[in-house]
């Protein structure tokens, strides 16, 4: 029927549109905060038979890696190979943007491409055990914590955050 047709068409061109991947890094340079990241989900679908077959995703390189910053100041931290991101998909091109800044026309009209990602470290599979995820800064409610989450001596306590925030509030 023409509403199969046009269902099929739709779920066909809908296939193309990427939003977001869970990916494994492969290879990153802190020098560019750029990583070359494998999809971590399979892309499915039916082959001519009827029956489900699934394949990679390739590797998508150079994808800018996004830790939190503005106004000149920011929060990174090493990324190795086998660490999990989030990639998302831009709605356009990312190219011009990438390499001047401001509003700019992207002269590609893609849209959703593979190639037009940013990662976003920290997302992490349910099956990662809790004592995987390894040390760092570890903040909780009554204190700061540098090193691992075992850690027994806090880097700032909650009562002299409390006053250091008060302090900058105040200014």
């Amino acid at each position: 029927s023409l509403a199969a047709v046009l269902r099929g068409a739709l779920d066909s061109r809908l296939a193309d549109v990427r939003v977001s991947l869970p990916g494994i890094v492969r290879s990153y340079s802190s020098a560019t905060q750029r990583a070359d990241v494998q999809p971590a989900i399979r892309d499915g679908y039916q082959d001519e038979a009827g029956d489900r077959q699934t394949e990679d995703l390739p590797v998508v390189a150079e994808v800018p890696v996004v830790f939190p910053g503005a106004g000149g100041a920011s929060i990174t931290w090493p990324l190795a190979e086998g660490d999990e991101v989030l990639l998302v998909f831009s709605s356009s091109s990312l190219d011009r943007w990438l390499s001047r800044g401001g509003v700019v026309d992207p002269e590609d009209d893609r849209r959703h491409d593979l190639t037009d990602a940013i990662a976003i470290p920290g997302l992490r599979h349910g099956a990662l055990p809790g004592a995987a995820i390894g040390a760092g800064v570890v903040v909780r409610a009554a204190a700061i914590q540098l090193g691992s989450s075992a850690a027994a001596d806090p880097v700032i306590r909650k009562s002299d955050l409390d006053a250091l925030i008060l302090v900058f509030n105040a200014h």
